[in-house]
């Protein structure tokens, strides 16, 4: 149980109709239907719902503490008037789980592309320093081995202030956070102190997937959704440190706003804080140079691509500016492995290179694909579809840019979801010049099967769009379904094939 008082506290304002003092709670809800008589229910205001329509209900349960944005014309026991129930709700619950940041060192990682990469990255680096630490983000939340796959990238405040003190208590010393526009306009992270901010990059053509929570339609246009990338960084304490990608437009922009605690990285501008000296590409992993003021780091990553070099730096600076030493930085890296479906190696495939990846819009399978094809001695090969129920522009686009860069098309289905997948196929090929060689193959699993068997040892395999999902979305259901689960059982028939002809 909680004193209501002591939590109405960390309100900054807010105007008190009725008693609070000596009252309890024992949760804090946004959902009427979980409200009870010791429940603190906070009226959101959503996108589809208004919760001030849901007092009534709530009040019906047993509740009779409320914080509202507006008064309404019920008589309620306690209610609390505030400005913005989004930012009280997170401001409450930091308040209800003893201020679990405090105790922590938050880093926040922000951007169109690279959360997920930068914040496993920090994660290991801190690791095999003996330091314990955690991620939160797109995957779920890890703590020590146990992993939890959550809903959203960035959790409700409840739930987020609730995995904070559980991490206070199992010893966790390092939080990597990725931070969606979401998770910042909706006030979700509303509160806590974070020691780094990391500035990745920002991306329209990124942006127009619903399902992630980086994407246009939230925000309308590019310029609002820079400026909520923006309040992270407007907000941090005058002791955080800002570390922000200054070959990225915005991320100059970016470094306008911070204040004086701003460390820079780049691939390009020699005067960065960080800056790449040099560096070398090849299908097996990256080599590169890395100085810092008076500090050099010569180092070998597994990840592949140009943008993996940005992450690679970005992680770096970001454990620098917590402590971290060069020699024990540089240790780390070369074991660091990519979080799944992140340009992930299945390696039980012998000979061609197979890679499993998320990118599943335009300017993402670009990327991808411009990558491979630098370190491909023979075909490029790309599997992809695109979901249904979503930004049907792009659909033609990605199959424009798949002919473009790739040798061979396999287009197939991702999470069709009500969309006939034949219909979505269609939209894709249409992009497709008459003179590139595609294959359509409705049938995602053998659509991957083609692409191996018809791949030669000099050859590149990728399997873009669905990355570390392991589920498929069907108009009258969701089954089990694993690109990777699909190669390496792809793989193992090969293998057993091989022995008895032996």
């Amino acid at each position: 149980m909680k004193n209501l008082k002591r939590l109405i506290d960390f309100l900054p304002e807010k105007q008190i109709v009725g008693e609070i003092e000596g009252v309890n709670i024992e949760d804090i809800v946004c959902d009427s239907r979980k409200a009870g008589s010791n429940s603190l229910f906070v009226a959101i205001r959503g996108e589809k719902a208004d919760g001030h329509t849901f007092i009534q209900d709530a009040l019906e349960r047993g509740c009779r503490l409320f914080v509202l944005e507006r008064d309404i014309p019920l008589d309620l026991p306690v209610k609390v008037i505030v400005p913005d129930t989004r930012e009280a709700l997170a401001l409450l619950a930091r308040g209800f789980f003893d201020i679990p940041d405090t105790k922590l060192r938050m880093i926040a990682v922000t951007g169109t592309n690279g959360k997920t990469t930068v914040t496993s990255f920090i994660r290991h680096i801190f690791e095999s320093s003996g330091v314990r630490a955690s991620v939160i983000g797109t995957l779920g939340y890890n703590i020590g081995d146990r992993f939890v796959r959550t809903d959203l990238t960035t959790p409700n405040p409840v739930s987020l202030f609730g995995i904070l003190h559980d991490m206070v208590s199992s010893g966790v010393e390092i939080v990597a956070m990725e931070a969606s526009s979401h998770s910042i306009v909706q006030r979700r992270i509303a509160g806590i102190e974070f020691r780094v901010a990391v500035f990745t990059n920002l991306s329209e053509d990124h942006l127009d997937y619903h399902g992630s929570e980086d994407h246009l339609d939230y925000h309308g246009d590019m310029e609002s959704y820079f400026e909520a990338k923006k309040r992270l960084f407007s907000t941090l304490s005058p002791d955080s440190l800002a570390i922000v990608n200054i070959d990225d437009p915005y991320g100059r922009r970016i470094v306008d706003v911070a204040g004086d605690r701003v460390w820079t990285y780049s691939l390009e501008n020699p005067t960065a804080d960080f800056f790449v000296s040099r560096f070398s590409l090849t299908d097996e992993g990256t080599t590169l140079s890395i100085r810092h003021k008076d500090m050099y780091c010569s180092i070998g990553t597994q990840l592949l691509g140009k943008f993996n070099i940005y992450n690679t730096v970005s992680a770096v600076a970001a454990c620098f500016a917590l402590g971290l030493d060069r020699d024990a930085i540089c240790r780390a890296i070369p074991t660091f492995v990519s979080p799944p479906g992140r340009l992930e190696r299945v390696k039980e495939v012998r000979g061609t290179g197979v890679f499993i990846d998320y990118a599943h819009t335009p300017d993402a399978l670009k990327n991808l694909l411009l990558t491979l094809k630098e370190v491909t001695r023979g075909r490029l090969i790309v599997v992809f579809g695109c979901g249904g129920d979503r930004e049907k522009a792009k659909r033609p686009i990605m199959g424009k840019i798949a002919a473009e860069v790739a040798d061979l098309a396999v287009v197939t289905s991702d999470n069709p979801r009500s969309e006939d997948p034949e219909s979505i196929v269609d939209e894709i090929t249409s992009g497709i010049p008459p003179k590139f060689s595609y294959v359509a193959i409705i049938d995602r699993r053998e659509a991957i099967r083609y692409a191996l068997s018809t791949a030669s040892s000099d050859d590149i395999v990728v399997i873009a769009g669905k990355g570390h999902e392991d589920y498929q979305i069907f108009a009258d259901r969701t089954i089990h379904f694993s690109d990777k689960e699909v190669v390496i059982d792809w793989a193992k028939e090969q293998k057993e094939k091989w022995n008895r002809s032996r």
